[in-house]
């Protein structure tokens, strides 16, 4: 059976649904191919410990598709960002940083989201979509000719359309299958994915504190939770995911600290090797890569979703703009603007999170002091603050339309 569309998305996950209804929004008619069972993400799940921080401007793009209502009463907002440096024997430093988000005005920072919320939400949305077909498929093969893009699935099937959207992750097989090269560097560190339940209102404070073996993240959820990204040595990491569940909770005490109570862990623990991968390019023949497949980088700026999500809106517009001009949207001129738009940025953030990472995760007590005095310039800096603040909001360089909150 052959199918048609003026969009396919391979991979339904969060930036593929999301880039399925920005599509469908303004007309174009979309196919998401992915190889699990669709329907069965659908299932109410209780809470797993999963979750995401959105920056404002990811919070605009939602509310610019019309699915915020949906989202509000299960976020949390962020209110405050605290970042330290810290040590289990030296203690706290003296030097920090501390983002208030009445300097930018009334809006919060951010977010925070469960897994388990944005997943139903985009999922239930593009189901009620009427201009997006769901096949469950294996692609087996791929060939871009000069006015369309064929996808060959294991059943026989056959879907054609002017472009091809790869959103199938990290290691995109997509890009492999097409000869998009992949530069990858091993962090040799795993991160420790999990939730807590504490006795003090954390008031909407999002924290980081950076240790000699890499950086804690405190991320505020709904209801005195809080979730945790612990980033480790792989070794130590692995050890730790593999404890039981009061033997981790003593290990992670006193990292944590008392400043907001005592704590208990809820939810399900997660471990993830890190690594950074860049894509070398980020388009081919009738073809995109899109969030983690074209680049993937380290947690430690909190920054991966949302800059999937900046993919989503710039070859959204992208293509939009394409469409109404009566140009081919998938010409190679017109997916170079997303590529010119969207690849210095990315290889750039890549860069800057690898030395940031560097730079704070040692026991070097030298590179200790010139964190710290960095972090201190910053904070007694009003126009370095601003700007940090305004770059985790995701409010600086050239935004789409969907990140500042306006329709296509």
């Amino acid at each position: 059976m052959e199918f048609s569309s003026d969009v396919t998305i391979i991979g339904a996950g969060l930036n593929g649904l999301t880039l399925s209804l920005a599509l469908e929004r303004v007309g174009f008619k979309v196919t998401i191919i992915d190889s699990g069972d669709f329907k069965k993400k659908v299932i109410k799940r209780n809470f797993d410990g999963r979750a995401y921080a959105l920056a404002k401007a990811s919070q605009n793009l939602f509310e610019a598709l019309g699915l915020w209502s949906a989202l509000s009463s299960n976020s949390q907002p962020i209110f405050d960002v605290r970042v330290t440096d810290g040590d289990k024997k030296a203690g706290p430093s003296n030097f920090h940083m501390h983002f208030n988000h009445k300097e930018l005005g009334d809006d919060p920072l951010g977010y925070t989201i469960e897994d388990r919320h944005l997943k139903k939400a985009l999922i239930n949305s593009v189901i009620q979509a009427k201009n997006i077909t769901i096949i469950s498929e294996t692609v087996v093969k791929i060939e871009a000719k000069t006015k369309m893009s064929y996808i060959f699935c294991e059943t026989g099937n056959i879907i054609k359309s002017k472009v091809l959207m790869a959103c199938d992750g990290k290691n995109s097989k997509i890009a492999r299958d097409v000869g998009i090269s992949l530069t990858s560097k091993d962090y040799k560190q795993q991160a420790l994915v999990t939730s807590v339940k504490h006795e003090r209102d954390h008031k909407g404070i999002a924290y980081q504190f950076f240790m000699p073996t890499g950086p804690l993240a405190i991320l505020p959820l709904r209801k005195n939770r809080s979730s945790i990204v612990w980033v480790l040595p792989t070794k130590i990491g692995l050890c730790h995911s593999k404890l039981k569940k009061e033997d981790f909770k003593q290990k992670l005490e006193p990292v944590f600290g008392n400043f907001l109570g005592k704590i208990e862990l809820i939810g399900k623990r997660f471990s993830y090797p890190l690594s950074s991968i860049i894509a070398d390019n980020f388009i081919e023949k009738r073809m995109v890569l899109i969030g983690d497949s074209a680049h993937s980088i380290h947690p430690i700026a909190g920054q991966g979703f949302n800059q999937g999500l900046r993919d989503v809106a710039t070859i959204a517009e992208v293509i939009t703009q394409a469409k109404r001009r009566g140009e081919d949207i998938g010409a190679s001129d017109v997916l170079e603007r997303y590529q010119n738009w969207r690849r210095f940025d990315s290889t750039a953030l890549s860069k800057s999170t690898d030395l940031f990472n560097s730079l704070f995760s040692n026991r070097n007590s030298y590179y200790r002091l010139s964190r710290g005095l960095g972090m201190s310039f910053i904070n007694n800096t009003p126009v370095l603050r601003k700007f940090f603040m305004q770059e985790a909001a995701g409010l600086n360089g050239d935004q789409p339309r969907l990140l500042l909150g306006q329709q296509l």
